[in-house]
């Protein structure tokens, strides 16, 4: 019985029912193949469980995180909180292994980074 699935370390499972091998060896569809569960877990598991801590760590400030775009979060940062939830990314971004470790149990051996940029609104951020 041919399944035509691959299921990632978190158990999200990717279909490819329509998958066929070349009389060659390849298979169609390879690209999809090799890219879904490395695209998939980074921004359909990692992405959340970074965003859950970030979201639990401001729950004693005043500052609120109030959207996500894709693999980025959107924080509404007090002007006195400012340090604060700057050391609580370069906290994040010193235990991001740790964090995907305790949540998913795997060790990751590849970079993870958190970037941060600041600003009064979207068109006027910079680098921090």
């Amino acid at each position: 019985m041919r399944f035509n699935k691959i299921t990632n370390i978190s158990g999200r499972q990717y279909a490819f029912p329509d998958i066929e091998r070349r009389a060659n060896g390849s298979v169609t569809h390879f690209t999809m193949i090799k890219n879904y569960p490395v695209q998939g877990f980074a921004t359909g598991d990692v992405t959340p469980a970074v965003l859950n801590e970030f979201h639990k760590r401001l729950k004693p400030l005043k500052s609120v995180l109030i959207n996500t775009v894709h693999d980025s979060a959107v924080a509404d940062i007090h002007p006195d909180e400012e340090k604060e939830v700057l050391q609580i990314v370069a906290d994040l971004n010193d235990n991001l292994v740790d964090l995907i470790e305790d949540v998913y149990k795997v060790r990751m051996n590849v970079p993870l980074l958190l970037e941060a940029k600041i600003g009064p609104n979207w068109l006027d951020t910079k680098d921090v």
